[in-house]
């Protein structure tokens, strides 16, 4: 499922990258290619999915997603621990 993010990287120097992209009227400026969202509000930017993941599962927080940046917008992260959850059971 593509969201509505549209996102170019901006690089500042060579060792800090900002990944950049607008939702509806706002800007989200990140430092690193995973966030976290619940309903509007960035709650996090994560270097690496499974980081993004388990901030979300220490949070209990429900209503909250991954986007990831692919270069050019943001796109819903696959659910890596809806999977994961299916093969404990």
């Amino acid at each position: 499922m593509e969201s509505r993010f549209e996102a170019v990287m901006y690089r500042g120097s060579r060792s800090f990258p900002m990944f950049a992209g607008t939702f509806g009227d706002n800007v989200i400026h990140a430092t690193h290619p995973f966030i976290v969202l619940e309903g509007e509000q960035v709650s996090g930017s994560f270097k690496t999915q499974e980081a993004a993941e388990d901030f979300i599962t220490r949070q209990r927080s429900f209503a909250a997603f991954v986007l990831r940046h692919n270069g050019q917008k943001w796109v819903t992260a696959k659910r890596r621990m809806a999977s994961l959850s299916r093969s404990k059971s």
